[in-house]
């Protein structure tokens, strides 16, 4: 029965899809060859998906990716954005995406590694030292790499974004790993992200961004992790009365886009994207960095309590998760793990 109504969700959703792309001119059923280079003088339309309310980084770095494609094609491509999961949840957004009823999705590293296991690497826990290390490492060989696993899959991915580093939010204090043993805790649904918790002691509870207000308010879990932005923006502090800054694990999205649809296009179309893409990562990279801590007072202000782990505690969440990375190293590639430590060491000397 489960399962039934998992396939009439999907169903749905690749429904509601295409009427978007009939609506905006992208559907009918033509060729993607033909869709992508469009009728004579008709414009190239593209359909962008992804999960954030529009005063967010995230929308502010896809917004800016809109503009400067229009401006640099002079309007002979344009970019309808769809934003807060109106395109289905993450997973149904990505798979839309690997179909071809969406040209473009950003999504989490997490949800992507369910179609490409390459991009769990982002998600290993204590792996990057700071957003400028991550930033640098997944803009060079590393996100090559990844890029060329998905697309096995049916993807190109366009660039990284990035939410931040995660932290804990609970309605009981944690300051201590022995404090998380027997919490239910809420995770995307992803193996490393089970194995993360598990590690900890906790109970990981996969539940779907949409319904993860309700299920914190209603005590189907004890707590979660997300950035700053994602707790603030989408008011998670409400239903929390402790923010523990734990900085575990980095929360990265590809962007990606259609294998079959971007290959189609002309070449300095394609170009235009790429390019496109990279100033907007940066654009939404900026924003993140300048809103963070005005997010966090703002928390606080509001009465949730900010727990600062000591180094020693923070150095015991850290020796007990990292047996996850061997854990998942096969899944991931040992030669792309690998490779992402010396980039690190390299990019921290």
């Amino acid at each position: 029965m489960l399962e039934r109504s998992r396939m009439w969700k999907q169903a749905l959703v690749v429904m509601l899809v295409v009427a978007v792309l009939a609506l905006t001119g992208c559907g009918g059923g033509e060729p993607a060859e033909q869709d992508a280079k469009g009728d004579a003088g008709k414009p190239i339309e593209i359909i962008v998906s992804h999960n954030h309310p529009e005063n967010s980084p995230e929308h502010e770095g896809m917004a800016a990716f809109k503009e400067l494609v229009e401006e640099k094609t002079d309007g002979k491509v344009q970019v309808k954005i769809y934003t807060n999961l109106q395109l289905g949840s993450m997973r149904e957004q990505a798979e839309a995406t690997q179909t071809g009823t969406i040209q473009i999705t950003q999504q989490p590293t997490a949800v992507l590694s369910t179609f490409v296991t390459a991009y769990e690497l982002v998600d290993f826990p204590f792996l990057w030292p700071d957003a400028e290390t991550a930033y640098k490492v997944l803009d060079g060989e590393v996100g090559e790499l990844i890029g060329a696993e998905a697309e096995k899959e049916g993807f190109v991915n366009l660039g990284w974004m990035a939410a931040g580093f995660k932290q804990f939010t609970a309605n009981k204090p944690i300051r201590s790993a022995a404090d998380m043993r027997g919490m239910q805790m809420r995770v995307m649904p992803a193996p490393l992200l089970n194995a993360q918790m598990e590690a900890l002691g906790s109970k990981p509870t996969p539940i779907e961004f949409g319904e993860l207000y309700n299920s914190l308010q209603q005590g189907v879990v004890d707590g979660q992790e997300n950035p700053i932005k994602t707790i603030y923006l989408n008011r998670l502090f409400e239903v929390q009365d402790y923010l523990i800054h734990s900085n575990h694990g980095f929360l990265g999205y590809g962007i990606v886009a259609n294998k079959g649809w971007f290959e189609g296009l002309p070449a300095d179309i394609q170009t235009v994207i790429r390019e496109s893409m990279q100033e907007a990562c940066e654009v939404e990279r900026e924003a993140l960095s300048k809103a963070e801590q005005d997010m966090l007072d703002e928390i606080e202000a509001f009465g949730t309590e900010i727990i600062e782990l000591t180094p020693e505690a923070i150095e015991e969440f850290r020796q007990l998760v990292l047996p996850v990375h061997d854990q998942f190293a096969d899944r991931v590639g040992r030669s792309l793990l690998d490779t992402t430590y010396a980039q690190i060491e390299e990019a921290t000397k």
